[in-house]
């Protein structure tokens, strides 16, 4: 594990990254934080908008991996997206540089933000590959969410995933032992909801400044 960064936007900000692999339980970790009245961030949700049409990503994107992924409204198709970079690891680094920079300036505009109103504030942001992206650099703290890849993959086909699709992504992403070595806490999301809760209260207490709990 890491040594936990003093904080990067101002004394009143304390920025906690939520990471882990697909099929992981990122997002309900979220959202129990949320519950918590912690600010909640989503990079996935930022990322949607980086690429709607009319911006820079968008059309990018489209120059790189051509009409064929984009929906009848001119939205781009992300499921198609994804079914095409996923399994390449040359299209999926393209597709990353694309979308990588707006999204990390927007999360960094959004931090800077809120460090600036003079609030004290702890944020929790979902960001699925931040050890990959090198952006731990960019929070304050890391939350590591894992579970056996065989747990994963049945929370994943269980929401209509086919299994060559998660284990392409599986493949794509870090290993939680590399995840690992960036984490201020780990949160093993075997269980079932009521103890995935209890282990978010520890980790929120081992992390979360006395001044914000």
């Amino acid at each position: 594990m890491r040594m936990p960064s003093s904080r990067r936007y101002g004394p009143n900000l304390q920025v906690i990254a939520v990471t882990g692999g697909v099929g992981s339980g990122k997002s309900t970790v979220v959202d129990l934080m949320a519950r918590r009245g912690l600010v909640t961030v989503r990079a996935d949700d930022v990322a949607h908008k980086a690429i709607l049409p009319g911006t820079p990503a968008h059309r990018r994107i489209v120059e790189r991996f051509g009409n064929e992924i984009l929906s009848p409204d001119g939205t781009i198709d992300r499921t198609c997206l994804a079914d095409r970079v996923f399994g390449d690891p040359v299209e999926l680094a393209s597709l990353n540089a694309i979308v990588h920079p707006p999204v990390i300036e927007h999360l960094k505009s959004c931090f800077e933000e809120m460090g600036a109103s003079g609030e004290r504030v702890t944020v929790a942001v979902e960001i699925p590959l931040l050890v990959e992206a090198g952006l731990t650099d960019m929070v304050d703290a890391v939350i590591l969410v894992t579970a056996s890849p065989q747990i994963r993959m049945k929370r994943m086909v269980a929401q209509g995933w086919p299994e060559e699709k998660v284990r392409a992504v599986m493949e794509a992403q870090a290993a939680d032992a590399e995840k690992a070595k960036h984490a201020d806490a780990i949160i093993d999301n075997s269980g079932d909801i009521e103890a995935l809760d209890g282990k978010v209260e520890e980790a929120l207490a081992q992390i979360v400044d006395e001044a914000r709990s």
